[in-house]
C-alpha cells in the first residue's frame, strides 16, 4: 500500500467516477481497475461493488476510506512540519480562490514566488466562496483569496478593491440600457445580488432580454461582438481599451468588489504558507486594483 492507493480510495469515497480519477491521477482506468484488485487482497475483502450506477463503496471500504483520509492528512502535516523545522521553503501549496481572482490577480504572482521558491509546488484550486471558505475550515486548503468579507477567526487580510462597470462594444446612455440585450455571466450570489440592487435602484423593469454565458470571457466576446451590453468587475477589464467602460455608482450602497486573503492557524505553521502570506503581503501596495 502507497499513497496512491489510498487517494484511490478517497476519491472513490467521493463519489468519484473512474473516468474522473483517471484524469485526477493522470492513471489509465485499467491501471486503476489493477490497484482496486490489489487493495481489496490486501485486506482480502471487497472494498468496491459495482452497480449500473457505477461504483460504490462498502461497509469495509467506508472504514479504509476513513483511515486514508486520517493517513493522508498526517502525512501530509507531518511534511509540513519536518519542512518547516529545517526552515525549506518547499511542498505543495494548495491554494483556493473565486475564478476571477484566479484568472486575473494570481497568475503573475504565482509564478513570481515560484520562480523564487523552485521546491514549492502549487494546487490551485476555483470555486465559489461557501465551497472554498468549507475548505478553508477543514484544511483542504491552506490560503483563500475570496471576494467576500466573511467572518474569520485566524489569518485574513484585505488585498485589493475594484468597482463595477457597464459594458458595450459602443458608448451607450445609462437611461438606454432597460430597453437593451443584458449578457449576464456565472457569478457567486453576492455580485449578482449586488448587480440586482443597483438595477432596482435605478430602473423599475426587468432587463428586456437576457443571454447567458458560463464566464466574464465569454461575456466580453459576446459584447464585443455587439449582442448587448454586460455589468462586470474591474478586475475582469484590465487591457480592454476596445470596450466601452462606465462605472456605476449607487447613492444607497458601496458598489465595490474586494479581494480577501485568508488562512487557517494550522496552515502558518508551514513555513511556505508563511512564506507565500508574507510574499502577497509585501506585494499588497503593488497589486492591480481594478479598472
Amino acid at each position: 500500500m502507497d499513497d496512491l492507493d489510498w487517494k484511490i480510495i478517497m476519491l472513490i469515497y467521493n463519489n468519484k467516477s473512474l473516468s474522473k480519477i483517471s484524469g485526477e491521477l493522470f492513471l489509465s482506468q485499467p491501471a486503476i481497475t489493477y490497484r482496486i484488485r490489489k487493495i481489496e487482497k490486501f485486506f482480502q475483502t471487497k472494498l468496491i461493488s459495482r452497480t449500473n450506477k457505477g461504483y460504490q463503496i462498502t461497509l469495509q471500504g467506508e472504514m479504509v476510506a476513513k483511515y486514508a483520509k486520517e493517513h493522508l492528512d498526517y502525512m501530509k502535516k507531518l511534511q509540513e512540519d519536518i519542512f518547516s523545522s529545517y526552515d525549506r521553503v518547499q511542498g505543495k501549496l494548495y491554494i483556493g480562490a473565486s475564478s476571477a481572482v484566479a484568472q486575473y490577480l494570481l497568475p503573475p504572482l504565482l509564478s513570481d514566488f515560484l520562480n523564487k521558491n523552485d521546491k514549492v509546488s502549487i494546487d490551485l484550486i476555483t470555486g465559489f466562496s461557501p465551497s472554498l471558505t468549507e475548505s478553508l475550515h477543514n484544511n483542504k486548503i491552506h490560503i483563500a483569496f475570496l471576494r467576500e468579507n466573511i467572518e474569520w477567526g485566524a489569518y485574513k487580510q484585505h488585498l485589493v478593491s475594484d468597482g463595477i462597470y457597464l459594458v458595450s462594444k459602443d458608448k451607450v446612455e445609462l437611461n438606454d440600457i432597460p430597453n437593451m440585450t443584458r449578457v449576464n455571466y456565472k457569478t457567486n450570489f453576492s455580485l449578482k445580488n449586488l448587480i440586482d440592487n443597483w438595477w432596482t435602484d435605478h430602473f423599475n423593469s426587468h432587463p428586456k432580454s437576457v443571454i447567458e454565458v458560463d464566464n466574464a470571457e465569454a461575456c466580453k466576446e459576446v459584447v464585443r461582438s455587439g449582442l448587448g451590453y454586460s455589468i462586470l468587475t474591474g478586475l475582469t477589464l484590465n487591457n480592454q481599451d476596445d470596450l466601452y467602460c462606465l462605472p456605476l455608482s449607487s447613492k444607497q450602497f458601496d458598489l465595490k468588489r474586494n479581494v480577501w486573503m485568508y488562512a487557517s492557524e494550522q496552515a502558518m505553521q508551514y513555513i511556505t504558507v508563511r512564506s507565500f502570506w508574507n510574499y502577497i503581503s509585501n506585494k499588497k501596495d503593488t497589486l492591480y486594483e481594478g479598472k
